[in-house]
């Protein structure tokens, strides 16, 4: 997978945790949602990400809501084919 293992800029970071945000504000966990971390490191989710999405830009987080189970993360993968903007 593409730029796993913390090789993203703070500026791509931060750009996909809002896309993020807007994703869960369009769901049952509209502002239930307690943060959204960063993860470095994608091996364990390799399992999950469909074979054509794996040569992609992947970046993925933790998301941490109070609705359904409170200190259980949700993992959210957000893959990009290029270097254009990711969005919804």
């Amino acid at each position: 997978m593409k730029n796993t293992n913390g090789k993203h800029t703070q500026e791509e970071i931060e750009s996909a945790k809002e896309v993020a945000r807007k994703y869960y504000s369009k769901t049952v966990f509209k502002g239930k949602i307690d943060s959204i971390e960063y993860l470095e490191d994608l091996s364990s989710l390799s399992s999950y990400i469909h074979d054509e999405y794996k040569n992609w830009n992947i970046i993925a987080f933790k998301v941490y809501e109070t609705l359904k189970n409170p200190g259980l993360p949700r993992i959210i993968i957000l893959a990009k084919e290029n270097d254009k903007k990711i969005g919804l």
